[in-house]
C-alpha cells in the first residue's frame, strides 16, 4: 500500500512495489542467502559478485524506518515526515545504517566462504563511509554502472581516505549508456582501442 518511492512513480513494469523488498524481513533475507550460494553452485566458474547494498532493499516499514518512512529516491521528506522533525530522521539514518551494514556482512561471508570475490556498490552510501565494513572491495555508482570518461570519480577519496579499497575504471560502458552510444561507429571504435591497450582480461557481467 505504500506509494513507490514516496512520490508519483509507477511500479516497474511488472508491476512490483520495488522499493519494498524488505532486508529486515526473515523470509526474503534467508532467500536471498539461498539464491546466493545457487549462483556459484550452478555457475562455479563465476569469480564473484557485486550488489548495490542500500538501493532497492530499504523499505517503509517499521524495521527499515523506525516509523518514519522514506524511499531511497525521495529526496526530500514529505511535510508529515519534516513535522516528525531531526530526532525521527536520526532514528532512521541509525535502522537503514544497520541494514546495510548487515547486508554487506551477510553477502560478503557468503561469497567469502566459497572463495569468491566480493565488490559493493556504493550508491547512496556516502553518509556511512566511516561506518561500513573494512576490507572488502568497494566501486562507485558510476565506475561501475554508467557510461564513464576521463579520470577517476571524485568520490573515491572519500572512500580511500575513510580506509576502504575501491574499483576504479578508466572508461566502463554498462547498463546506463544506453543503446545511443553502442550505435557510434567511432565511440566503439575508441573503446575497443582502449580496451585493446589496457591488455583488459576479464569483465563484470
Amino acid at each position: 500500500h505504500d506509494p513507490v518511492w514516496g512520490n508519483g512513480s509507477r511500479n516497474d513494469r511488472l508491476g512490483n512495489l520495488v522499493a519494498n523488498v524488505c532486508w529486515n524481513d526473515p523470509e526474503y533475507k534467508a532467500f536471498m542467502q539461498r539464491c546466493w550460494n545457487e549462483v556459484f553452485i550452478n555457475i562455479p566458474e563465476m569469480a564473484g559478485a557485486m550488489i548495490t547494498a542500500g538501493e532497492f532493499c530499504h523499505c517503509g516499514c517499521d524495521k527499515c524506518t523506525g516509523g518514519t518512512p522514506v524511499y531511497v529516491l525521495q529526496d526530500t521528506d514529505s511535510p508529515e515526515e519534516a513535522a516528525r522533525g531531526a530526532e525521527a530522521k536520526k532514528v532512521r539514518d541509525e535502522k537503514r545504517a544497520e541494514m546495510v551494514v548487515d547486508l554487506i556482512n551477510t553477502f560478503t561471508n557468503i561469497l567469502e566462504k566459497r572463495d569468491k570475490e566480493v565488490i559493493v556498490r556504493s550508491w547512496f552510501m556516502a553518509s556511512l563511509v566511516n561506518r561500513l565494513p573494512k576490507g572488502i572491495e568497494y566501486a562507485s555508482k558510476y565506475s561501475l554502472f554508467d557510461a564513464c570518461w576521463g579520470g577517476p570519480d571524485p568520490v573515491i577519496h572519500d572512500w580511500l581516505a575513510a580506509g576502504h579499497k575501491m574499483w576504479e575504471t578508466v572508461a566502463i560502458e554498462a547498463e546506463n549508456c544506453g543503446p545511443i552510444l553502442w550505435h557510434d561507429e567511432e565511440w566503439n571504435k575508441l573503446t575497443a582501442e582502449r580496451n585493446n591497450a589496457l591488455d583488459i582480461q576479464g569483465c563484470i557481467i
